[in-house]
């Protein structure tokens, strides 16, 4: 089986929030999304997508993808997609970084790894560990009034884990969280998101004024040593994101008794085949894990859904459904969310096919 061509496409993808606050001032209200489709030479199709949260989240930009894959793509022309570490090794021999883009074709891989095997990617990536992914609600920063309506509506779902957004000011990130706990009971999870955009005496200020409160403080600051700073006067867990890019980085923040959960996001880490080494050694460690992708449609949950699916329960704090974002469908066969739980479709690969009203003309195809 070799590759025959790859097919990119480019979808937006519009956020059910409208504009979409997070700390800093930074807005998004439609995301960009790449979706990649390779077709080997027997006619099995694989598909992957990698979607940046905007231009002002990490240091991508979706442009930028779509520009790498013209270097990534003919790189991979004639390569077995199944041989997963491999393709991943001529990615990286022919462009440096850039793991966003390689995402979306790493993701493509394993989708056809599974059709060629007739197996579901949860179980190439470890078998069925966890039956039903709890899945997350997402706040916007916003009015008080505004998150705890959309705290209800989530709750309304079944959804009982909440990512709330800071806005990095102290005294109005205290209010939220107040606002917000008083909604929850023993059955929620709730977590409050700095996205890095805190500094750290507002941090210290918000921690010492939430002691009281059940929650989990994710990312308060940007800078890795400013985020450990914090962590010696927070009384809550915490959570390791956006420092969280590497095993090296993780094995430091574990070294440094920095964070109890990494949240990591399957594009910032390259694609599936480095997720799942990262989500191994989070749990060898003891750490627990929440899988993410930055943005995205239906293809980004298949992937999420699937790692989360061959992750020990015991260690799985919940996985990403891009639903929460967005109403768009761009494939059938995307996870069921139903409950405040997502599963994915047992079919091959990720079990899912792209919609051809949504995904009728490639922006860019290479033989």
């Amino acid at each position: 089986m070799r590759i025959r061509s790859i097919s990119v496409y480019q979808v937006d993808v519009p956020l059910r929030h409208g504009d979409y606050k997070i700390s800093g001032g930074r807005t998004v209200s439609t995301l960009d999304t790449t979706i990649v489709e390779i077709e080997t030479d027997d006619g099995t199709v694989g598909v992957g997508e990698s979607c940046p949260f905007g231009a002002a989240y990490d240091p991508v930009f979706a442009d930028g993808i779509r520009a790498a894959v013209t270097l990534l793509a003919p790189a991979l022309i004639g390569a077995d997609p199944r041989e997963v570490k491999r393709a991943n090794a001529l990615m990286d021999a022919t462009l440096k970084g850039n793991a966003y883009a390689k995402s979306a074709i790493d993701i493509a891989c394993w989708d056809i790894l599974g059709k060629s095997t007739g197996l579901p990617v949860y179980i190439l990536l470890g078998g069925l560990l966890t039956e039903q992914v709890r899945t997350n609600s997402s706040i916007p920063g916003g009015s008080i009034d505004d998150m705890v309506d959309n705290l209800r509506r989530s709750r309304d779902t079944g959804l009982r884990l909440h990512s709330a957004k800071l806005s990095g000011d102290a005294p109005t990130d205290v209010e939220r969280a107040r606002a917000l706990a008083e909604v929850c009971d023993a059955t929620d999870i709730l977590t409050f998101d700095a996205n890095g955009g805190m500094t750290t005496h507002s941090a210290i200020r918000f921690v010492n004024a939430v002691r009281d409160l059940d929650l989990y403080f994710e990312q308060p600051c940007a800078e890795y040593q400013d985020f450990l700073t914090v962590r010696q006067h927070c009384p809550h867990p915490m959570i390791l994101d956006e420092s969280g890019t590497s095993m090296r980085a993780i094995a430091e923040a574990k070294a440094d008794g920095a964070c109890d959960v990494v949240k990591f996001k399957i594009s910032r880490l390259g694609g599936l085949t480095n997720s799942r080494l990262v989500r191994d050694f989070c749990v060898s460690l003891g750490l627990g894990v929440w899988i993410q992708d930055a943005g995205g449609s239906d293809l980004s949950s298949a992937a999420i859904a699937h790692l989360a699916h061959s992750t020990l329960p015991s260690a799985l704090l919940g996985g990403l459904s891009q639903g929460v974002f967005t109403d768009l469908s761009v494939a059938t066969g995307a996870p069921r969310c139903e409950g405040g739980y997502m599963t994915a479709n047992k079919n091959p690969g990720l079990g899912v096919e792209l919609r051809r009203d949504i995904c009728a003309e490639p922006v860019a195809c290479y033989r």
